[in-house]
């Protein structure tokens, strides 16, 4: 069953009968399409940042299932194509970061203490291109993950643009110096323009997987530390920046829209030195693919090494091109699965399962959304009586808001053994952001 209803936390907006219940014509936060939007769990409140074709970055303030607030960070000189986060755990601050056209990409510390969600710019990022980027150059994606050790407070920022390079940054929140400028390498892609990627750690390395018009997929091995030069600065620790892909491989037949990627156990387990990392990515051509890769990692030789791949490609997953893809594993229940959605304008729920022999994908249900998804993230929250709900945030033209308990997902092993999903008294509740 799908409920519809209108979010009080809009005021006294407009609202459309929808079957059972009724849907909210929101409030107008961007005047364009969303490009990319991402949650951010700071210490005492929730925030959704989304960044838009308007040249606008917004954090909106989460509480109750409810947008209690919104501001506006400064705009970009051209349209915003990605936003991300990376937090320590030890921190108060989490980064964001934005880019866009121009070949433009900023930073801000969050302090997650103030309720009034205090942002700072920390600074911008500039090439040392004597060739002045245009709009049409750009970055259009980027991701940030932590670095070791914490007291560095430092992060690795991957961004990939419009010809296909990386700019890879290291950020560090305890700046010594007042520069509000920032200078990173430049990595020579596969000429193809990236138009995706997820940043993981695994042990002492963070893997980059880099989604390209041509299909491809494009991993990357970076360090996972860093260390203090004699003037202050933080530069990557063991091992060196890399010149080349670890790997590719051939996820679809024309552009990688979305991916996202996960640690996740296998039969044999997960260990410093051996672990899985499942890939899922969509694209033009309607399919689904799904990646697990098989790692081993040398502490010794700070190498890591790409032992196997299974790739299983599901075609026709949608009617219509897909454009956003989100993981979501379980490590306690054992239960994964995976959100996509794309012009069809539905949210598609997967079951995955890495053990399967013949297809790692299980349609479960397909709920419909007001909008072209263009992207994705979810975040799960606990309840005051002890219940988890798991809100999914759909951004296009608009924002909608789908949530759903994290414990209405049960197996049930019918005759003829083939283990399938099912609903247990699922609910999903929409709220929309224009």
């Amino acid at each position: 069953m799908i409920d519809l209803h209108s979010s009080p936390s809009f005021g006294n907006n407009n609202t459309l009968a929808s079957g059972n219940g009724s849907y909210s014509l929101g409030s107008s936060y961007h005047a364009e399409t969303i490009n990319d939007a991402c949650w951010v769990d700071g210490y005492e409140c929730i925030y959704l940042l989304t960044g838009s074709n308007d040249c606008s970055v917004r954090l909106s303030k989460f509480e109750g299932n409810k947008f209690l607030s919104t501001r506006e960070l400064p705009p970009h000189e051209s349209c915003v194509r990605g936003v991300c986060l990376s937090r320590h755990s030890s921190s108060c601050s989490s980064l964001l970061v934005t880019c866009g056209g121009k070949l433009s990409m900023e930073f801000y510390l969050l302090d997650d203490q103030d309720p009034t969600g205090s942002v700072s710019l920390l600074c911008s990022y500039r090439t040392l291109s004597v060739k002045t980027a245009s709009i049409d150059h750009r970055m259009n994606t980027v991701r940030a993950v932590t670095l070791l050790p914490q007291d560095k407070r430092s992060h690795l920022v991957v961004s990939g643009d419009s010809d296909g390079n990386l700019h890879v940054c290291i950020i560090s929140e305890l700046r010594a110096s007042a520069r509000k400028t920032t200078i990173g390498s430049i990595l020579q892609g596969n000429g193809r323009p990236a138009l995706c990627l997820e940043l993981i750690r695994c042990s002492d390395k963070v893997i980059a997987f880099v989604g390209t018009t041509s299909g491809e997929i494009l991993v990357w091995v970076f360090p996972g530390s860093v260390i203090s030069s004699d003037d202050n600065e933080v530069h990557l620790g063991e091992g060196t920046m890399p010149t080349s892909p670890l790997s590719t491989f051939k996820a679809h037949q024309s552009g990688v829209n979305g991916l996202s990627v996960s640690l996740i156990e296998s039969q044999t387990g997960s260990s410093d030195e051996e672990f899985n990392v499942v890939v899922c990515t969509v694209g033009d051509d309607q399919a689904l693919s799904t990646c697990v890769l098989d790692f081993t990692n040398d502490n010794k030789q700070h190498q890591l090494e790409l032992k196997r791949e299974r790739l299983v490609i599901s075609q026709c997953a949608s009617a219509s091109a897909l454009k956003a893809v989100k993981i979501i594993t379980d490590a306690s229940s054992g239960i994964h699965r995976v959100y996509t959605t794309g012009h069809d304008e539905k949210l598609t729920l997967w079951h995955l399962d890495v053990n399967s022999d013949d297809s790692f994908l299980s349609f479960i249900a397909s709920s419909p959304i007001g909008t072209e998804g263009c992207c994705i993230d979810c975040i799960c929250i606990k309840q005051s009586d002890g219940s988890v709900d798991e809100i999914i945030a759909i951004g296009g033209e608009g924002v909608e808001l789908q949530q759903r308990s994290a414990n209405s997902i049960f197996f049930v092993q019918p005759p003829n053994s083939k283990r399938q999903t099912a609903f247990n008294h699922s609910r999903y509740r929409y709220h929309q952001i224009g």
